[in-house]
């Protein structure tokens, strides 16, 4: 069996890892910082930039968690998410379903929590050896071992091999991280989002009753004094967040990142996760696109009988277009983050899309649904999304209430969107 390295010890990495090891591969797996480092930082990550917020797993990244029984390790310690709540200016909540029903939920967990369920899972393997410490400097073109590039946004192996065939860009926002430690009265079984004219917080819940939340601002937004923007903007959650001051202070902003490649195969070198398609996380596909780059590699290399040259072009046919697809779908995806958005439309809107899949369950699934509860392809995912729009643009014209559609206006407008949406193959939802 060949032996296959692994350039980075993160979730994707290590999920990887797992995998091949399980087909009987040697693994090596090269990390820059030591253990200590890792675990340490995992534990203080809100002193640190960009890592804290908790991972949002669905579809894709539950299927490849259960083929290695590990979801057992990670549902005691996650949290369903059921709806999003959006506070507004005046004091009044929107509440939006993530899926159709009840049964649809996104479980968060801390990424701490789930880095070691897989490194403890990893190191059972005897034929997975982590080198911590080891820092990647070159990579020899000439050797025959397949190099898997899981080294995150800043990858040296995109950086040394597909230098010329990607690019590395950041949203204009940037976002710091903070503490709602006396969460009170807030659903805890929910994302809450208070959007705010071009700037918002966001929050996520804890498995311990906290919930780590995300203000999301203009770079050159100047904030003079914390204590009244806070009591102006978000007055019924400030005084839940006792540290607001020193955490402000002390934390570091950071920005949202994107990678977009043209390649992702370069002979028997590939990226996969963050390497190969860091992406804004409006969406909560950044996990999960990564989990399922691992599951689509396995997949490639069964269908290919294990020949390793073959598996890694089928694995970028499979890939490239879906992992652009789902950039483009994640920084679409908060429109409400824009300046002088109509925050009522916008959530008329999310609402109109719960309301079709109730009224035509076997017609029709939302983008959202597709992405999160669904495998179909990313990249027909994007295509389906540009239709619905259309759909909801025209049945949410001139109204701002569910109630205000008309009958046979919904029936004209779906079957326009039924006609449009026929000259698209994708999968049939289960």
């Amino acid at each position: 069996m060949k032996e296959i390295r692994i350039i980075g010890a993160g979730l994707c990495g290590l999920l990887c890892a797992i995998k091949l090891a399980n087909k009987g591969y040697l693994v090596s797996i090269y990390e820059q910082k030591s253990l200590e480092d890792i675990l340490n930082y995992q534990k203080a990550t809100h002193k640190k930039s960009g890592r804290s917020m908790s991972m949002d797993l669905s579809a894709r990244g539950l299927l490849a968690l259960k083929d290695l029984n590990l979801l057992e390790k990670l549902l005691p310690v996650s949290v369903m998410m059921k709806n999003k709540i959006f506070h507004h200016q005046d004091s009044s909540l929107d509440i939006v379903p993530y899926g159709k029903n009840h049964n649809e939920h996104i479980l968060t967990v801390s990424r701490n929590q789930l880095f070691e369920i897989l490194y403890k899972k990893a190191v059972l393997y005897n034929n997975i050896k982590i080198n911590f410490s080891s820092k990647l400097t070159t990579i020899n073109m000439l050797e025959n071992n397949i190099i898997i590039g899981a080294d995150g946004v800043n990858s040296q192996v995109r950086e040394l091999i597909f230098k010329n065939t990607s690019q590395k860009t950041s949203l204009s926002k940037c976002y710091k991280e903070l503490t709602i430690s006396v969460p009170n009265n807030l659903d805890i079984n929910a994302m809450h989002i208070w959007p705010r004219n071009g700037f918002m917080l966001v929050a996520q819940p804890n498995f311990d009753g906290t919930f780590t939340s995300a203000l999301i601002i203009e770079k050159n937004m100047n904030i003079s004094n914390i204590k009244n923007f806070f009591k102006e903007y978000f007055f019924d959650i400030y005084q839940s967040m006792p540290n607001l001051m020193q955490e402000f202070t002390n934390n570091k902003i950071s920005d949202f990142n994107i990678i977009n490649c043209d390649k992702i195969i370069s002979n028997n070198i590939l990226l996969i996760g963050d390497a190969a398609h860091a992406m804004v996380p409006f969406l909560g596909q950044g996990v999960n696109c990564s989990f399922e780059d691992c599951s689509v590699l396995l997949e490639c290399l069964d269908k290919c009988e294990h020949e390793w040259p073959k598996a890694i072009n089928l694995y970028e046919e499979k890939r490239l277009k879906n992992i652009q697809a789902i950039n483009t779908l994640s920084l679409e995806n908060y429109p409400e983050l824009e300046f002088n958005a109509d925050i009522k439309k916008c959530i008329l809107e999310k609402k109109l899309d719960i309301y079709l899949m109730k009224k035509y369950p076997q017609k029709y699934l939302s983008f959202h649904n597709l992405i999160c509860f669904n495998n179909t392809e990313y990249k027909k995912v994007l295509a389906i999304k540009n239709i619905q729009t259309n759909l909801i643009k025209a049945l949410s014209k001139d109204i701002y209430d569910l109630a205000d559609l008309k009958e046979h206006k919904i029936h004209e407008e779906f079957m326009k969107y039924e006609q449009i949406l026929k000259q698209i193959e994708f999968d049939t939802p289960a």
